[in-house]
């Protein structure tokens, strides 16, 4: 009924925003959105089919796909795959993109629930004078481990170090992306991952390069089936994933000092044609990715206080 009630709301929601300015010729207009895998749902296990609600409330088609990482994301663009209307990269890849001409500025005047986001994640570093961003999602990276597996005296410290424990060689992943693995080993050495400083990048690297002997392998979305199997016992990834890992098994835990790493994904139109209702359509499109995200939010702030609960009662009795 939960479900029913949300792809109900996200519907009538869109189709509000959308129906009062829809041309005739919706239905022969195609989106062509490229995004990270895991990111939106698409109907599989009982979940809302974002991109197929979409179609069906405005007309639109969505021509969808997805990457494993940023490298992944502008490998493909920068040999000559020009298609794409919407991507939803990281913030470092973005300033890159935006740095060598492969960004189309934005209408705010079409985006106008935009006032709605928190100034904290305006005007960044990768898009100070907001031309081509609209913040999608924010969040931090901890490690993940299998508590039937590891030893708590292995993880009573909170520390980076469990990542280059050789007790579990062959049984830890490290992330397939240069940022957010470089923050592991920073963090661990104590260093200040906006460092300028390349002697302080290279004793990252050289962190790295002492662990790469007993990483399983490196990793992005394909962490879900090697941590949920058992396959791998420990991993550096998304606190919010992490969530969705112990919906699915309480063994998996956190082990996180409040020193993380963070990251921002951000909503960014390439350099296509300017055509009016292409443009239209992608700014629907957004709308729909926030009531989207809102949606999300809530179904996980839901699940953590039922989760909580559970736990005070438990330990009451």
């Amino acid at each position: 009924m939960k479900r029913f009630f949300s792809a109900f709301f996200a519907f009538v929601t869109v189709f509000l925003l959308c129906a009062a300015a829809l041309p005739v010729s919706a239905e022969d207009i195609t989106i062509n959105v490229y995004n990270w895998g895991e990111y939106i749902s698409d109907g599989s296990e009982d979940s809302l089919d974002v991109n197929a609600e979409f179609t069906k409330a405005t007309g639109i088609k969505v021509n969808y796909s997805t990457y494993a990482s940023n490298e992944d994301l502008y490998a493909k663009l920068k040999s000559g795959a020009t298609g794409y209307d919407v991507i939803i990269p990281s913030d470092y890849m973005l300033k890159r993109l935006a740095d060598e001409g492969m960004l189309e500025e934005l209408d705010f005047a079409n985006i106008p629930n935009y006032q709605y986001v928190y100034d904290d994640f305006k005007g960044l570093y990768y898009d100070p004078d907001e031309k081509y961003t609209v913040p999608y999602t924010y969040g931090i990276i901890g490690v993940i481990y299998n508590s039937a597996r590891v030893d708590e005296t292995d993880v009573a410290d909170k520390s980076w170090d469990l990542l280059w424990n050789e007790k579990y060689n062959k049984m830890i992943l490290q992330f397939n992306n240069s940022r957010d693995a470089f923050g592991t080993a920073m963090y661990l050495e104590g260093i200040d991952v906006n460092t300028t400083d390349e002697a302080l990048w290279r004793r990252a690297l050289s962190k790295l390069a002492e662990q790469k002997p007993i990483v399983q392998s490196y990793v992005m979305d394909e962490i879900y089936n090697k941590m949920e199997s058992g396959e791998a016992w420990i991993s550096s990834y998304y606190v919010g994933d992490y969530l969705s890992m112990y919906e699915n098994n309480e063994d998996r835990h956190l082990n996180q000092k409040r020193q993380t790493a963070g990251h921002r994904i951000n909503i960014i139109f390439l350099v296509q044609l300017h055509n009016f209702f292409i443009h239209f359509f992608r700014i629907v499109f957004i709308f729909f990715l926030y009531i989207f995200q809102l949606w999300l939010h809530f179904l996980h702030i839901h699940r953590r206080f039922h989760l909580l609960l559970h736990q005070r009662i438990q330990n009451q009795f």
